[in-house]
């Protein structure tokens, strides 16, 4: 937020001084007095932009940040589910669903590669409900 009111304070201070300045001196509303308002009001406009953009690119890479620990935290998941039913040789109903869905999440975020050889053996295991 000090970014916007510095941008305005070197911007449009400037365009109403000089709006004020040409106002004092000839106070009929001529072209020089339009030209310097219209200057000042686009600037503010400009630097409202300006400010939105740069609060839009930050909330995406905050976003992007989130979605890549989201990511990490469920290949974990992937992979220890996975390095579960391997080493007991099958995979209850239970945990293939917990599988299907978390691969389908981290999927859906982007992920792929050794998950996909991770889901695929889980998914050959036999199942034994015991």
């Amino acid at each position: 937020m000090q970014d916007f009111f510095e941008k305005l304070l070197w911007v449009c201070i400037p365009c109403a001084l000089a709006t004020m300045t040409t106002f004092i001196v000839n106070p009929r509303f001529d072209s020089q007095l339009a030209i310097y308002s219209i200057a000042a009001i686009v600037s503010v406009f400009g630097i409202m932009l300006s400010h939105m953009r740069s609060e839009k690119q930050k909330a995406d890479e905050d976003n992007e940040l989130v979605k890549s620990a989201l990511r990490a935290l469920l290949r974990s998941e992937l992979m220890r589910t996975h390095h579960h039913a391997v080493r007991d040789g099958y995979a209850a109903t239970v945990d293939k669903e917990v599988m299907d869905r978390t691969y389908k999440s981290y999927h859906h975020l982007g992920g792929n590669g050794i998950a996909t050889n991770l889901y695929d053996e889980m998914m050959a295991l036999p199942t034994n409900d015991k």
